[in-house]
This record gives C-alpha cells, sequence and structure tokens, in this order.
C-alpha cells in the first residue's frame, strides 16, 4: 500500500519534473527507518526521480558506517547535516553533539557517490565550525 502510493505520487512528481525525497526516521514504526528499509524501498518503487535523504545523526544514532553510503549511490538528493548525542535522536545544530561529520562528510563529498542537490544545515548553530574538529 505505501509502496502503491509513493509511486503513484513519484510519477506524478516525474511528470512535473520534480523529485520525491524520502527520509529515514529513526522510530521503530517508520516506514523508513533505517539504511536496510530505505534501499528497500527504493528498490520497490524503481523510480529515477524518486530518492533519499541521508540524515548525518541518524545514520551515527544507527552506526551506519560512512562507507555504507555507497549503497545509495546515485539515489540521495539531500543531505541534512544535524548532530545528535549518539545515544537518542535529536536534531541538534552541528557542535551540540557527538556526531563524526568529518567521516561523514568525506564518504558523502567521495567521487563514487554522485554529490546530493540539496544540503540543509539545522539551525541555532552557536559554535560555527567547532564541529569539523
Amino acid at each position: 500500500m505505501v509502496v502503491d502510493a509513493t509511486k503513484q505520487v513519484g510519477k506524478y512528481a516525474a511528470e512535473c519534473g520534480l523529485e520525491l525525497i524520502i527520509e529515514m526516521l529513526p522510530f521503530e514504526f517508520a516506514f523508513v527507518n533505517s539504511l536496510d528499509s530505505m534501499e528497500r524501498f527504493l528498490n520497490a518503487l524503481d523510480l529515477k526521480n524518486v530518492k533519499a535523504t541521508i540524515d548525518i545523526s541518524l545514520f551515527w544514532l544507527q552506526r551506519v558506517p560512512p562507507k555504507d553510503f555507497c549503497r545509495l549511490q546515485g539515489r540521495v538528493a539531500h543531505v541534512h547535516i544535524s548532530d545528535c548525542d549518539g545515544a537518542k535522536h535529536g536534531d541538534f545544530p552541528p557542535g551540540r553533539g557527538n556526531t563524526s561529520f568529518i567521516e561523514y562528510l568525506s564518504a558523502i563529498l567521495t567521487p563514487a557517490l554522485t554529490l546530493p542537490s540539496h544540503w540543509n544545515l539545522s539551525s541555532r548553530l552557536t559554535r560555527p565550525g567547532c564541529w569539523l574538529r
């Protein structure tokens, strides 16, 4: 049901020249709540204009190694740069948690991955630069 509905929306978005971006959420009840479920969902949809959001803090929270980003090669349209304490979801501004930004950003920016078209930095940045330790 979710796949069929999303496929309909994705096809309509394609007709309008738009991308549809799917965000992984860290909650048990979320349909897409892990890298595995994101990969399965995108494979089931099989639409070139439906892509993933990489939320760096969620990957850190789930201890997904940065090298695993390659599993979404060519299917990432958005990167959400937020922080967390490594134990629970928080969407903190960078610098307020302990997310390994250098490793994650380095993996995203490798030539092996197609560079995402959208980037989103969490607001309320209180200590600019300290998150790039």
